[in-house]
């Protein structure tokens, strides 16, 4: 007997496809364990051995879903072994027996569900891990011990006020850019991780930060920004005005909260802030 979990839904279907016009038996099977105590694939073991002890049949193939469900082919299958492995593995009576190549198209469009949510939690899985990985590649940067003097440098060096602004919110952008423009040097960036290097080139005395960017959070930024800089004087804004975000912005070490959407006297006011700082030459 062959059991299979590893892209089970995927080889199920192209298992199945042997049968289809062709005159090949078999019976076949569903059994639902997602909605049982057998749920976790850690109980392999014992499922295995119930279908290998219970069928007696070397040709059958046994296929383990992702959500832990069974899909059988064997020609052994019978009604009443359909009872008993509902018995054993806390199924209910619903569970029906297929004959293939008769109900082919029936398990073949039963399959073809199983396989399309196996491709739409591969696809999501698969953007959970990318936007992970963006985020630990983030905050396993190494900073220069002695960045900081630099950026204070930059900053004793010139007599304009620049404001970095990040945010994924293209409209924020434009909006800053156009309002702060005329006063200000204003540059903007993406993400967190472009913030976070045009923050080391730039060396801007203010910067305004969306707390809620994908992949890596304006939270993440907070925890690293300070390694690069002591004294980076960064204001959050964000779309929703929760204690939350504030209290845990604070605690990071931002100087100030705005919601969306900010208007420029707001913003105005924080520049002001900054500038009236002494360690700030303007």
């Amino acid at each position: 007997m062959e059991y299979v979990i590893d892209n089970a839904e995927q080889k199920a279907c192209k298992y199945l496809s042997a049968y289809r016009g062709r005159q090949l038996y078999a019976n076949a099977a569903f059994f639902k364990m997602s909605m049982t105590s057998f749920y976790d694939r850690d109980q392999r073991v014992r499922v295995e051995c119930f279908f290998q002890t219970e069928l007696s049949d070397p040709k059958a193939v046994i296929f383990q879903f992702g959500n832990g469900d069974i899909f059988a082919l064997s020609e052994h299958l019978t009604p009443d072994f359909i009872v008993k492995a509902a018995r054993y593995l806390g199924l209910g009576n619903n569970n029906m027996l297929h004959s293939l190549p008769g109900d082919y198209d029936e398990v073949a469009a039963i399959l073809s569900r199983y396989l399309e949510t196996y491709k739409e939690k591969k696809q999501a899985q698969c953007m959970y891990d990318a936007t992970a990985s963006l985020r630990d590649r983030f905050l396993d940067i190494e900073v220069a011990q002695n960045l900081y003097m630099v950026l204070d440098q930059m900053r004793s060096e010139r007599r304009d006020i620049k404001v970095l602004v990040i945010d994924d919110d293209e409209f924020a952008l434009r909006f800053v850019r156009k309002a702060l423009g005329n006063e200000y040097a204003v540059d903007v960036a993406h993400s967190a991780l472009e913030g976070f290097r045009k923050y080391a080139c730039l060396a801007p005395d203010i910067i305004f930060l969306d707390i809620n960017m994908p992949a890596v959070s304006g939270h993440d930024f907070l925890s690293k920004i300070f390694e690069m800089d002591p004294k980076a004087f960064v204001v959050v804004i964000s779309g929703h005005d929760d204690q939350y975000n504030i209290s845990k912005a604070g605690y990071l070490g931002a100087r100030g909260f705005m919601s969306k959407p900010f208007a420029f006297d707001e913003m105005d006011s924080y520049i002001q802030q900054c500038a009236a700082q002494p360690e700030m030459v303007v």
